[in-house]
């Protein structure tokens, strides 16, 4: 409860009946409250502001039945706040707290908890204290600094409104009900109605299920006798991501380029080990830089990248894998199936299949959906598939060819020359009058599949071969474009970020996207120099990188578990949110090459079979000017900023063009590997730019200049 009086709404808003009371010739207009006022028992409500329209809905409810209670609004503006708080606590005859997640970094609220614990033992037990829960909150996490609030906590007796499964009716009619009541004795006949009470204990609402993001509480379920949770949709950890590799279709350049590939496709045996390792170094980077990773269930029955883990002989591997499923660092994507194991609609590698559901019955794994409302018959989730999935993929067949500005940017993404670029828009005007056609028949029935048909695949060979027709124009480019789309079209839906090591060209394009569905930061060429010119990273020093073998599973579960990891994750968290802000600081780059520095450092005491060498202290700094890249490179070993700059073709003259910065613990122009995975791009800023980017291009260029350290440049685009 806030110890500040909130303004009250209007009285004509509130459909409150204004009493003027007359004293010395001023008129006190004062308004009417449910608040009780007399002396006969009463209740004592404690809430959290951020939720105060939630809980005034239930206080209604409490008004209608004629049940006494106080709460802040009894609070004259004239009177103290804690004295009077506190003298109404201490008269109340029940405690009732409505706990919702708005509860975190609420301290008056465990200071009215404290004073409810102190006349509860006053009372010798008598004071009683019951908490409402309007969501499922992690209680256990939330006040784990307050151990004497927790252990009241647990003692106490709650009422779940989950347990109603949506029936607000018999909500209302038990939080109404005997159970709280009785001890205000202000029993009504209508509670006679009120339905079987139920009143549980703080384990019995809560349970602990290990969950690696406390601030939510998935919900067991059962589904032909599987056990496991269900997440929903903003109930992953803010910075989860999707490792957009793990697409059957999933196709980096450095395989798309490789000879055996335009040959064969994906049914050469050597190419697909080399892309399953190159799969398997990709989640394992995220498990490194991130503390949740969603896979498609599709994945992991049809992936030999996934597969390799959970069939390994080597039991570490297999146990790591567990570890990963069984406190939700793993998230299982189900498109319309009902659990972890039910059969899907594409084929499975049937070895994996049965495979991965053995481990389901033996280990409880976490899954998410689009929405686990109406499990019978899944309309709310397939409303929710159709318009965040599959219309996007839809709505990118049939306009792409119409909107100029994403033509340039698949253009410029895929380096189609400009002789080209009308013979390019010319098969998408194709490809939309297929769609068209396919539409024509049955709504959004021309799919990612009908279009590798169409346009990719050779005649008579299965599409998980990938054996492209390159007599069909533009073959490689519009299969990096669609399948692009398509992986990022989840994440974007599950609202969690899609990542990928291996440089796709599409960052422009993204931003451009972005722009319709979030407001973005604008900032002028003038902000952009003077925060380039203060960058000064003088805490760089010497610090251990990975060298030699990449990490395998049972080594990156490990390093998850050094309290140095958790430290360097509080760290990236708070410079991502930074990202978010209105303006360019390049404050947290300092904590977070700390943290990275500390945790290299307990790798190589503890880990030295993964090669770590001490090398020079460096770090890049990337700036993207919507397609054209500029990265500087600071070392603590030299004065000397090394600067490369992208293609001059890319730089645009045009107003509004996209601004993002990075950095990266490392010189990424020499030192960079893929199989390196302590080395992640992490966003300083993402935003517009108020000046052309050319303009802002040549002031950041010459506060790196005017910076204290010297200055060579590599123009190799």
């Amino acid at each position: 409860m806030r110890l500040r009086k909130a303004r009250r709404p209007s009285a004509a808003a509130a459909g409150i009946t204004i009493c003027p009371v007359i004293l010395t010739g001023v008129i006190i207009i004062k308004s009417n409250t449910m608040a009780y006022s007399g002396n006969e028992p009463y209740a004592f409500i404690s809430y959290s502001h951020a939720d105060k329209t939630k809980v005034e809905g239930l206080l209604r409810a409490f008004f209608s039945k004629k049940k006494r209670f106080w709460y802040d609004d009894g609070v004259d503006y004239s009177e103290e706040w804690e004295t009077v708080i506190a003298q109404k606590l201490q008269s109340s005859s029940v405690f009732i707290l409505f706990m919702t997640n708005g509860i975190e970094q609420r301290f008056e609220i465990i200071k009215e908890l404290r004073m409810a614990m102190k006349k509860r033992e006053q009372s010798n037990g008598t004071y009683r204290i019951f908490v409402i829960m309007l969501e499922r909150v992690p209680v256990k996490h939330l006040f784990r600094e307050y151990p004497d609030v927790l252990d009241l906590l647990c003692k106490v007796q709650y009422i779940s409104m989950s347990d109603f499964k949506g029936d607000t009716t018999d909500f209302r009619k038990l939080i109404c009900g005997r159970s709280i009541w009785q001890h205000c004795d202000n029993i009504s006949t209508e509670d006679e109605n009120a339905p079987e009470e139920r009143l549980f204990s703080l384990d019995e609402v809560y349970t602990e299920t290990g969950y690696i993001y406390p601030y939510a509480v998935p919900i067991e379920r059962s589904w032909n006798g599987v056990d496991f949770y269900s997440v929903n949709v903003g109930e992953t950890d803010p910075n989860a991501v999707y490792p957009i590799c793990m697409d059957n279709q999933w196709c980096p350049k450095e395989i798309l380029t490789d000879p055996s590939f335009r040959e064969d496709g994906f049914t050469n045996r050597e190419l697909e080990q080399k892309r399953c390792a190159m799969q398997q170094r990709e989640v394992i980077t995220a498990l490194i830089h991130n503390r949740q990773v969603i896979i498609n269930r599709a994945s992991v029955v049809n992936t030999d990248a996934l597969a390799k883990w959970y069939m390994s002989r080597d039991v570490k591997t297999k146990e790591a894998f567990y570890t990963l499923l069984e406190n939700g660092s793993f998230v299982i994507y189900l498109m319309y199936e009902k659990s972890p194991t039910e059969m899907p609609l594409f084929d499975v590698n049937e070895a994996q299949y049965s495979c991965w559901q053995d481990i389901c019955r033996e280990h409880k794994v976490y899954c998410i959906r689009m929405s686990w409302d109406d499990m019978e018959n899944d309309d709310a989730n397939r409303f929710e598939i159709t318009k965040k999935i599959s219309l996007k993929m839809q709505e990118l067949f049939l306009t792409t060819a119409n909107d100029r500005y994403r033509m340039d940017a698949f253009a410029k993404a895929t380096n189609i020359p400009d002789e080209d670029k009308e013979r390019f828009v010319s098969v998408w005007r194709y490809i939309r009058n297929i769609a068209f056609s396919a539409d024509d028949l049955r709504s959004g029935s021309y799919t990612r599949t009908r279009f590798y048909n169409d346009m990719l695949v050779k005649t008579g060979t299965q599409i998980p071969e990938c054996r492209l027709d390159y007599s069909k124009p533009f073959v490689c480019e519009l299969k990096q474009i669609v399948d692009y789309n398509y992986m990022i079209n989840l994440p974007n839906a599950l609202k969690i970020n899609p990542v990928s090591s291996y440089e796709t060209g599409f960052s422009d394009y993204s931003m451009y996207e972005k722009r319709s569905q979030e407001h973005f930061r604008t900032i002028s060429s003038d902000e952009l120099y003077c925060s380039v010119l203060t960058f000064d990273p003088f805490f760089l020093e010497e610090t251990y990188f990975s060298s030699g073998k990449g990490t395998d599973l049972a080594e990156a579960v490990k390093i998850r578990s050094f309290d140095e990891w958790t430290s360097y994750m509080e760290a990236l968290d708070a410079s991502r949110k930074r990202a978010n802000l209105n303006e360019i600081d390049f404050h947290d780059v300092e904590v977070v090459w700390e943290r990275y520095s500390r945790l290299m450092e307990k790798c190589s005491r503890q880990m030295p079979g993964l090669g770590f060498r001490k090398q020079t202290g460096s770090l890049s700094v990337i700036y993207r000017f919507g397609s054209y890249e500029l990265i500087s490179v600071y070392s603590s070993d030299s004065d000397v900023i090394r600067i490369k700059r992208g293609d001059s073709r890319l730089l645009s003259s045009k107003l509004r063009e996209n601004l993002t910065i990075d950095f990266a613990c490392g010189d990424i122009l020499e030192h960079y590997e893929a199989e390196n995975c302590f080395i992640e791009r992490l966003r300083l800023f993402e935003g517009i730019l108020l000046q052309p980017a050319d303009e802002a291009f040549e002031k950041t260029l010459t506060a790196l200049k005017k910076n204290k350290y010297c200055f060579t440049e590599d123009q190799n685009g």
